[in-house]
Protein backbone atom coordinates (compact mmCIF):
# COMPACT_ATOMS: atom_id res chain seq x y z
CA UNK A 1 0.00 0.00 0.00
CA UNK A 2 1.75 2.95 -1.55
CA UNK A 3 -0.32 5.71 0.76
CA UNK A 4 0.94 3.78 4.05
CA UNK A 5 4.48 3.91 3.51
CA UNK A 6 4.04 7.62 2.35
CA UNK A 7 2.66 8.36 5.80
CA UNK A 8 5.20 6.58 7.82
CA UNK A 9 8.30 7.98 5.22
CA UNK A 10 6.80 11.61 6.45
CA UNK A 11 6.02 11.26 9.93
CA UNK A 12 8.34 12.16 12.72
CA UNK A 13 8.57 9.36 14.50
CA UNK A 14 10.25 5.95 13.21
CA UNK A 15 8.17 3.39 15.08
CA UNK A 16 4.88 4.86 14.62
CA UNK A 17 2.16 1.88 13.41
CA UNK A 18 -1.33 3.51 11.92
CA UNK A 19 -4.27 2.08 13.69
CA UNK A 20 -6.41 0.23 11.81
CA UNK A 21 -9.98 1.70 11.13
CA UNK A 22 -13.25 0.07 11.75
CA UNK A 23 -16.13 1.81 9.88
CA UNK A 24 -19.60 0.35 11.23
CA UNK A 25 -21.95 -0.10 7.55
CA UNK A 26 -25.81 -0.21 7.66
CA UNK A 27 -27.59 -1.85 4.19
CA UNK A 28 -30.80 -2.40 3.49
CA UNK A 29 -31.98 -6.18 3.51
CA UNK A 30 -31.52 -5.98 -0.35
CA UNK A 31 -28.47 -4.33 -0.84
CA UNK A 32 -26.84 -6.55 1.70
CA UNK A 33 -28.72 -9.71 -0.48
CA UNK A 34 -27.06 -8.32 -3.70
CA UNK A 35 -24.02 -7.49 -2.17
CA UNK A 36 -23.77 -11.11 -0.56
CA UNK A 37 -23.40 -10.13 2.71
CA UNK A 38 -25.98 -11.92 3.91
CA UNK A 39 -28.28 -15.22 2.81
CA UNK A 40 -32.00 -15.44 1.72
CA UNK A 41 -33.50 -18.04 3.94
CA UNK A 42 -36.24 -19.73 5.29
CA UNK A 43 -39.33 -18.09 6.63
CA UNK A 44 -38.94 -20.36 9.90
CA UNK A 45 -34.99 -19.63 9.49
CA UNK A 46 -35.08 -15.82 9.41
CA UNK A 47 -36.36 -15.77 13.39
CA UNK A 48 -32.66 -17.05 14.11
CA UNK A 49 -30.74 -14.06 15.45
CA UNK A 50 -27.38 -15.84 16.10
CA UNK A 51 -24.38 -15.03 13.92
CA UNK A 52 -23.56 -17.77 11.32
CA UNK A 53 -21.14 -20.13 12.12
CA UNK A 54 -17.33 -19.43 11.16
CA UNK A 55 -15.82 -21.43 8.72
CA UNK A 56 -12.91 -23.06 10.10
CA UNK A 57 -9.89 -23.83 8.61
CA UNK A 58 -7.92 -27.30 8.09
CA UNK A 59 -4.65 -27.31 9.78
CA UNK A 60 -1.86 -26.99 7.59
CA UNK A 61 0.56 -30.19 6.87
CA UNK A 62 4.37 -29.04 6.01
CA UNK A 63 4.28 -30.44 2.72
CA UNK A 64 8.33 -31.19 3.43
CA UNK A 65 7.84 -33.67 6.23
CA UNK A 66 9.52 -36.84 5.04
Amino acid sequence: MSSMRDIREASVYEDYNVPKIYIKQYYSIDAAVHQRLVRARRVAERRNRAPPERLRRKPREDKKKE
